[in-house]
């Protein structure tokens, strides 16, 4: 079922918009790859993730509130700063 989705990669797909009611992007989404599109924000609601990959996408910053990442991959974007919390993740590019 979708609402127990727990890894979804979804890269390379020209995707510019995450609407908060997608039915895959769920609390339960502990792996997300949208690397590769045209993504200007992300869903703050995806609180369990652990590993996000959003390198080249047009990003501005990262939610605070994915507190459980403990990895995050997001070179080629705009991001000019780190949320506090998330400064101690074990790999941060």
């Amino acid at each position: 079922m979708v609402e127990n989705l727990e890894s979804l990669r979804i890269n390379n797909n020209k995707i510019s918009h995450l609407p908060n009611n997608t039915p895959f992007l769920t609390i339960n989404l502990t792996y997300l790859d949208v690397s590769n599109n045209r993504l200007t924000q992300l869903p703050k609601e995806l609180i369990n993730l652990k590993q996000l990959g959003c390198g080249r996408n047009q990003l501005t910053r990262i939610p605070k509130e994915y507190i459980k990442l403990v990895e995050l991959h997001c070179r080629n974007n705009l991001i000019k700063e780190i949320p506090h919390t998330l400064l101690d993740l074990e790999c941060v590019d």
